[in-house]
């Protein structure tokens, strides 16, 4: 009788192309290191010093220094100007208007010093201006990198921001959306989450009474997109509740039938209820996505960073957080090594990470593990 022969082994199929690699969890500075040591990321400050990029943006702020000086210069010397270019109308006045060679030579000083003056400071002006841009540009290239392998060497930084389509399908902003910008993109896997967001400012422009076009702000702050540790199938949208306050019974009525989001769904929580609308494609659905649990997390989240809503869609999350400052913006007046300013950028990140934690979506359920 023959030996018996093993089942073949199946085969070894090739990798996806991720775009997020997978890491170990975020380290919180207040719990023991979840990470091996040999994946610690190494500090910024030793990240930063044996970076050339780095030290050539700290030469390329120098020269952004010295245009500045240049423009302080220049408007320092404009009372000087004036004044003689008063002068000169006032030894105009006094002096008989014929054409003589001084007059035409006065007139020709007149009409030339103040309006050279000015070119002169509109190209230092525009030359400070694009330097600074340079500069900054620089900065998140050679810093930004080094802020994310910071907190784990497998986050990474582009300066590019999240698509319009991405921000569209998630469904939070019903208005159209005239001018959209997206900036500072970080994405990574922080325990079994994969993440990313971005900056966003997107806006409407119309007209005003004086026909001038006016932009109107839709959005503007973080917009962050994660994997949810659960598996459904439709769209479960939560918004902040606009008119609960002034709700009777017309707004009860519109509250509870369908809009451009999908029906209104009502919910058990009162306190939810006030902060927040959901609306969802299947009530059933909607209901199993949140929990009382996730309920007063997303109220932890609102209290933890203002204004929020959620969109649950494609077994994903995606979070917009509002914010009225620019966030990830590097300062010319600092040097790039300054400690204080990279501090400032890693707890910024840090804080939108935290995100995951508030959430909960490294809790996986069997079906999700």
């Amino acid at each position: 009788m023959s030996p018996a022969v093993p089942p073949p082994r199946p085969p070894i199929l090739p990798l996806q192309d991720l775009r997020i690699p997978p890491v170990p969890p975020i380290i919180d500075n207040a719990k023991p290191p979840l990470i091996s040591q040999a994946s610690t990321p190494a500090p910024l400050e030793s990240l930063i010093a044996d970076s050339p990029e780095v030290h050539a943006v700290e030469k390329q702020r120098h020269t952004v220094i010295l245009a500045g000086v240049a423009v302080g210069l220049w408007a320092a010397l404009g009372p000087a100007v004036l004044f003689f270019a008063g002068l000169m109308v006032t030894q105009l006045a006094a002096s008989q208007i014929d054409f003589q060679p001084q007059i035409i030579i006065r007139m020709f000083a007149l009409a030339f010093v103040p309006c050279a003056y000015i070119l002169v400071g509109l190209r230092l002006f525009r030359r400070w201006r694009q330097r600074r841009s340079e500069f900054r540009m620089a900065f998140k290239k050679a810093v930004f990198p080094l802020v994310a392998r910071s907190i784990h060497p497998s986050f990474r930084y582009w300066t590019g921001g999240i698509a319009l389509t991405r921000f569209l399908e998630g469904r939070l902003f019903l208005h159209h959306i005239d001018d959209y910008r997206s900036e500072d993109f970080f994405c990574g896997k922080s325990g079994a989450t994969t993440f990313e967001f971005s900056e966003v400012n997107a806006s409407y422009r119309s007209k005003n009474e004086h026909g001038e076009t006016v932009y109107h702000p839709v959005f503007h702050g973080i917009y962050f997109i994660a994997d949810f540790n659960k598996h459904f199938r439709t769209r479960t949208l939560v918004v902040p509740d606009t008119c609960e306050k002034r709700r009777g019974l017309f707004g009860w009525l519109a509250g509870h039938s369908n809009s451009e989001r999908g029906r209104r769904i009502c919910l058990e929580d009162p306190d939810f209820e006030r902060e927040f609308d959901s609306f969802g494609d299947d009530e059933v659905e909607a209901r199993y996505i949140l929990t009382p649990a996730l309920m007063e997390r997303i109220l932890a989240l609102k209290r933890h960073c203002g204004a929020v809503s959620l969109s649950f869609l494609n077994e994903q999350v995606h979070v917009a957080l509002s914010v009225a400052r620019d966030l990830f913006e590097p300062s010319v007046g600092k040097r790039v090594t300054d400690l204080g300013q990279l501090s400032g950028f890693v707890n910024d990140l840090r804080a939108i990470l935290e995100i995951i934690e508030l959430l909960a979506l490294n809790t996986r359920i069997w079906s999700k593990e």
